[in-house]
């Protein structure tokens, strides 16, 4: 299987920062989200792959979660750093 690009992983990790994401969150959300920054099916085929990689985890009330602490906390840094390297 693929890895997620970074270019992907920084859409994740913008989806985070925006929704100010706590805990859970539902696919509908994250797809409306990335449906500014690429086709819809593009959009569902990077929520399958980070499901299938383990980035997000269904619950059993059908929301998600990042299951790893650290990996929500690896996604804003590195976000982050990306954002300042763009703007400096």
């Amino acid at each position: 299987m693929d890895s997620i690009s970074l270019e992907k992983c920084e859409w994740i990790a913008e989806y985070i920062d925006d929704t100010k994401m706590k805990q859970e969150f539902r696919q509908d959300d994250f797809m409306i989200f990335l449906k500014k920054k690429t086709s819809f099916q593009k959009a569902n085929e990077l929520f399958e792959k980070a499901v299938q990689q383990g980035v997000f985890h269904q619950n059993k009330n059908k929301t998600y979660i990042i299951p790893i602490p650290s990996m929500k906390t690896w996604f804003l840094e590195k976000f982050q750093r990306n954002k300042r390297e763009l703007y400096t």
